[in-house]
């Protein structure tokens, strides 16, 4: 029975080296014994009937920096030489994991952050593979210590990845203003998180003040962090609200959804046929002058390159 990883001799001209084809998983007849085989999990790219399929997910594979692959990974495998897969296909494999929730979440970092489509297969591979299992890299966390704050809000940043989530903690220390710190956690892991600390709360009326509101927005499966900012000075005051999201990796703001005045976003939705991450419509409250009606308007906001939704006129609102 073939049962350990073996590169095959089959290269593509001018293809990178960890696209060779490992087409078995153990020594064949006449080699060493097989060795034991234990229970893991996959996790697979992608790939397809023919090896070219497989090395063209790997070419275009980009790893996160939330996660780390071992050593000669993404690579080839054909599928004949895996118990507990269908042979007659070749696949495009990021590593083998002992914990199911290892490989979860490593499908969900690399299905969130690079590509479509990465699945598990649960599958008999030799011990020595399962040390091959994708790891997450945890964010700097610096002086934040978790424990010392206490969960807010909790929920998943899509629900497609369930393991990825939004984790809203709050603090408020002794004599101090109210601080949020935003995370995304694979698991029980940080991947990215910042504060925001709220500051001259306890002055006297007529001096600055400023104080953050954090509230987690679906829309359709996806999920944003709404953070509204507020500000004031004497009898003046300004308002602002962003919305934030982890799609480029790191916490970043992808849209401004409220400035100084009266005008800010009332209502976020989804355009039909297309990810939450990819467009948005929002309707528009607009407010020209104190006490004056409130007019609305609706834009299509659509995502650029660099994560950020830029406002276009709404042809189908």
């Amino acid at each position: 029975m073939i049962h350990a990883w073996k590169a095959g001799a089959l290269m593509r001209a001018l293809l990178p080296v960890f696209m060779v084809v490992s087409s078995v998983w153990a020594t064949g007849a006449g080699a060493e014994p097989a060795k034991p085989l234990q229970r893991g999990y996959l996790v697979i790219l992608g790939g397809g009937k023919a090896p070219a399929d497989a090395e063209a997910v790997v070419k275009n594979a980009r790893t996160p920096k939330e996660l780390a692959l071992a050593a000669g990974y993404p690579r080839v495998v054909e599928s004949a030489s895996v118990k507990g897969l269908n042979p007659g296909f070749f696949i495009a494999v990021a590593g083998a994991c002992a914990s199911k929730r290892a490989a979860e979440e490593a499908r969900d970092v690399l299905g969130f952050l690079s590509l479509d489509g990465v699945y598990l297969r649960e599958v008999q591979v030799p011990e020595e593979q399962l040390k091959d299992c994708p790891r997450l890299q945890p964010a700097e966390l610096g002086n934040f210590d978790p424990s010392s704050f206490r969960v807010v809000k909790k929920a998943p940043l899509d629900t497609a990845r369930p393991t990825l989530t939004w984790v809203i903690r709050k603090t408020r220390p002794k004599g101090g203003c109210d601080i949020f710190d935003v995370a995304v956690q694979a698991g029980d892991t940080v991947l990215a998180h910042e504060r925001f600390e709220a500051t001259g709360c306890n002055l006297p009326l007529g001096r600055h003040t400023s104080w953050h509101e954090v509230s987690i927005v679906e829309v359709a499966s996806a999920r944003f962090v709404r953070l509204v900012y507020r500000a004031e000075w004497h009898d003046n005051g300004s308002t602002t609200h962003k919305l934030l999201d982890f799609a480029c990796g790191g916490l970043s703001e992808v849209a401004e959804i409220g400035d100084r005045h009266d005008d800010f976003v009332e209502e976020i939705s989804p355009v039909e046929g297309r990810s939450p991450r990819e467009a948005l419509r929002m309707r528009w409250r607009h407010s020209p002058c104190y006490n004056c009606r409130p007019d609305n308007e609706v834009l299509l906001y659509e995502r650029s390159a660099e994560c950020r939704y830029t406002a276009k006129e709404d042809s189908g609102g």
